[in-house]
């Protein structure tokens, strides 16, 4: 659009009394004419394509005039009302009618029976709303569908009628089609007339009129009422979820899209991101069990393509929510890696530490030494402010081989760091464990030490607020059948620092600890979850706080 500062609108000649206009000079920002005049109300303008036009309203802030259509009152002869009430004595063609039948998907039109279009080179019509057909303004609503149903354009072709006794070697009418919108009843309609060179050979005006007894509509045309996902994955209980197996890689291979259509017709695609895609999946590496993450599945209508009214359209694409929840496998380990960064110095920055836990919680291990980074990532320990993914490999042989055979376990983490470790300043870093994590772990994490003792409450003031920063935020595995309220709650925790590890219970969570002299300002301070039974302790899930040591 060509939009124009008001200060450089020509608005002097509207001081002028009433004037009459042509189109081209009036500005008007939706065409091409660079036209700067603003006119007043009740001027007259005139356009050979469009015939008169009066103005109706101009806006001042902006310079844009709102015009209608304009025909001079007559004192004799045909009037404007006489193609409503009779076939005479007007013109026979301002008695034509635009048949419309709205009661249906897509909306059919079928031009009156009399409207015959005479010559050899005639080849399709074009439907406009109104009587301006100029490319500027004009608004075409014409659609044609091939028998099965796929758009071919906004042109109607014509076809010959049958002469009785005679051979027809020019006279067609046009064929029935169809149109974009409804059209109420007396709304006025111009067919456009073109050769085969796309040349406009004649302009009809009909009158629209809505009805049900209209020749028959093509059954092969078709309009999505449903699209859905075809997949082994999905709940067979549960709507709209899928449940995706820990440690499967091959999910994205067994999920298609599935379009219903009016007729009952179904039609199978694949989620190759063609016309089906599932948005989400990119990226997703299904090894955590019990986490949850949003997908759509998503698809692209093709042009001239149709839904039923219930499907919401939006930017051209039909869109359905799905939940996908990472689920126990059988024949495969549900483990998870927690990542923490520990402060080294100024030059070399951060390094990474990793622990393994596993979701039969009898047991966790130390396995920095063993974790690698697949996929050509590298963890940056010196750069601040921008978020890493790293996605994890461990073999998990390498951590017990009398536990685990030969498996590699991946898990991608997001690791963000924000200030040098000797810096007073909170937070350090974040770690999110999977790309939707709101809010992310470590936002207000720290382990504050003063006078020998140690204080992990971190500024919350319950125990309910502390474990879920502390606990909770760390995403620990679940049994997705028997824990749907989340994985057990602590009853002990146990500090660890350098050389030295605390058992408490979880009602001293905001206690000032007692400890030997073996934290470093910027360092890791572990907090240990577990959960003390009668059958012994489960190890829960593992908490790093960057420390800061108090004058």
């Amino acid at each position: 659009m060509n939009i124009i500062p008001l200060s450089d609108l020509d608005l002097t000649t509207r001081l002028d009394g009433f004037k009459e206009w042509a189109l081209k000079d009036i500005y008007d920002p939706s065409n091409t004419f660079g036209g700067r005049k603003v006119p007043s109300v009740d001027d007259l303008v005139f356009d050979r394509s469009v015939g008169w036009q009066i103005v109706d309203a101009v806006d001042l802030t902006t310079g844009i005039s709102t015009l209608s259509p304009y025909t001079p009152p007559v004192t004799g002869g045909d009037l404007s009302t006489d193609r409503f009430i009779s076939s005479g004595p007007g013109l026979v063609y301002e008695s034509f009618r635009a048949c419309i039948n709205s009661s249906k998907l897509p909306y059919t039109v079928a031009a009156d029976s009399r409207l015959l279009i005479h010559g050899t080179t005639n080849e399709y019509a074009k439907i406009f709303l109104g009587t301006d057909t100029s490319d500027a303004r004009g608004q075409v609503i014409s659609v044609y569908y091939d028998q099965n149903g796929n758009y071919i354009s906004d042109a109607i072709p014509l076809e010959k009628i049958t002469v009785p006794n005679g051979t027809n070697n020019g006279v067609q009418t046009v064929k029935v089609g169809w149109i974009n919108r409804p059209v109420d009843d007396d709304e006025t309609l111009t067919f456009v007339i073109y050769d085969s060179l796309g040349g406009v050979r004649s302009r009809n005006i009909l009158t629209a009129f809505n009805t049900e007894s209209i020749r028959s509509l093509d059954t092969s045309v078709e309009y999505i009422d449903k699209i859905e996902l075809v997949s082994t994955y999905l709940s067979t209980t549960v709507l709209n979820r899928i449940d995706l197996p820990n440690n499967d890689t091959n999910y994205q291979i067994n999920m298609f899209g599935k379009i219903t259509y009016n007729t009952g017709r179904t039609v199978v695609l694949p989620c190759d991101g063609t016309k089906f895609t599932m948005l989400g999946l990119n990226g997703l590496i299904p090894t955590e069990t019990g986490e949850r993450v949003g997908l759509i599945l998503r698809y692209q209508l093709s042009p001239g393509e149709i839904t039923n009214g219930n499907v919401q359209v939006v930017n051209n694409c039909i869109r359905v929510l799905y939940d996908a929840y990472i689920v126990e496998a059988q024949d495969t380990y549900s483990v998870k890696v927690y990542g923490f960064p520990r402060w080294v110095d100024n030059v070399s920055g951060y390094r990474m530490e990793y622990w393994l836990y596993s979701l039969a919680r009898d047991s966790f291990n130390y396995v920095t030494p063993m974790v690698t980074l697949a996929n050509n990532t590298v963890f940056d320990p010196t750069l601040y402010g921008t978020t890493q993914r790293l996605v994890l490999t461990l073999d998990l042989k390498d951590v017990d081989a009398s536990r685990y055979n030969d498996y590699i376990h991946v898990q991608p983490i997001n690791v963000t760091l924000l200030q040098h470790g000797d810096i007073v300043n909170y937070p350090r870093w974040t770690i999110a464990y999977n790309d939707t994590q709101t809010p992310v772990y470590g936002t207000n994490l720290i382990a504050s030490v003063a006078s020998g003792k140690v204080n992990v409450a971190s500024g919350y003031t319950d125990l309910t607020s502390w474990l879920a920063a502390t606990y909770l935020a760390l995403l620990p595995p679940t049994h997705t059948l028997g824990e749907t309220q989340g994985p057990p709650t602590p009853n002990y925790f146990i500090i660890k620092t350098i050389n030295n590890e605390y058992l408490l219970p979880i009602a001293q969570w905001n206690a000032n600890i007692p400890i030997a002299n073996d934290i470093s300002e910027g360092g890791l301070l572990y907090i240990r979850f577990i959960n003390r039974t009668a059958n012994g302790d489960q190890q829960l899930g593992i908490a790093g706080l960057t420390t800061h040591i108090n004058a």
